[in-house]
């Protein structure tokens, strides 16, 4: 009987640490949730994963859009409209030196006038020649497409240079612009589609927004039409 006596003692308490059948059924259940939320936390890892590739595809398919814009903006402007300035035939050529032998840049200053805040005004003839010298465009500041929950959202400003169109205008850097007048200006080929259709508007209304604060700016181009 004693040497029952130590084998029973051991399988007793076996039994006894030994869970019952609920208890069993229990700790399985749990376990199986656990996986399950393993394998749906590895899902929505995965999907992410996705999310943040096309992201960067759309990224650099906007970047590729944003220099074909360029080119395509250089391309119109090669052509400009014949602008009556006053200068006669001795006048000087669009995107050279204007009236008073004065360049874009030392011109931008008095060509654009801001007598409040949200209002400005700038001559036609100055616009003109702005236009018909695109890489007198490209200097004035960075522009970066911007993105909002992976989509395309309108085009940010940075790097504004003192005395710049921007500048002038009261643009910050950080500033986010993404319509004008009646136009979205989301995307590459909506911003080419504005530029057509408002090259020769009166007034523009620049819809955008300042450290998440919406803003408006009215710019009117004072001046005859060619």
């Amino acid at each position: 009987m004693r040497r029952l006596a130590a084998p029973l003692a051991l399988l007793g308490l076996v039994a006894a640490c030994t869970p019952g059948g609920d208890e069993l059924s229990q700790t399985r259940a749990e376990l199986a949730q656990a996986r399950a939320e393993l394998g749906q936390t590895r899902a929505e890892l995965a999907q992410a994963h996705q999310q943040l590739a096309a992201a960067e595809e759309a990224l650099t398919s906007i970047r590729h859009e944003v220099s074909a814009l360029q080119e395509r903006i250089a391309s119109e402007a090669a052509k400009p409209p014949a602008i009556d300035t006053g200068e006669g035939a001795g006048g000087a050529a669009a995107g050279g030196e204007g009236e008073g032998g004065k360049t874009l840049e030392e011109a931008a200053a008095e060509a654009i006038r801001c007598d409040e805040e949200g209002r400005c005004a700038i001559t036609r003839a100055f616009v003109d020649r702005a236009l018909a010298q695109p890489e007198f465009l490209a200097r004035q500041a960075r522009v970066v497409p911007a993105l909002r929950d992976g989509q395309p959202s309108g085009f940010k400003l940075y790097a504004i240079r003192p005395g710049s169109l921007p500048k002038l205008l009261g643009f910050q850097n950080g500033d986010l612009v993404d319509g004008v007048n009646e136009h979205s200006l989301n995307d590459v080929e909506q911003a080419m589609e504005a530029y057509t259709a408002l090259r020769g508007a009166d007034l523009l209304k620049i819809r955008g927004s300042r450290k998440g604060q919406p803003f408006v700016l009215e710019v009117s181009i004072e001046g005859s039409k060619p």
